[in-house]
């Protein structure tokens, strides 16, 4: 509490957050590349929009590995 306290007195509020920006940023690009790549994997599974139970699985599996290759750090 008093590292809060004195952060807080010293450099305001917003201190807090300080190196926040990058990693929202990079939050998006990973979250609109793996919803992206679902809508994808389900068109590929099936042209109809109502997808079985084990579709639905296989498209989330398929989406989370191309998140997995494309957005994976130093990998």
């Amino acid at each position: 509490m008093d590292i809060l306290s004195q952060t807080l007195r010293k450099e305001g509020f917003f201190a807090l957050y300080k190196g926040m920006l990058s990693p929202l940023i990079g939050i998006a690009g990973v979250n609109s590349l793996l919803f992206a790549s679902y809508g994808i994997s389900k068109r590929i599974i099936s042209p109809f929009p109502n997808l079985s139970l084990k579709e639905t699985a296989a498209a989330g599996a398929m989406a989370g590995a191309a998140n997995a290759i494309i957005a994976s750090p130093g990998v």
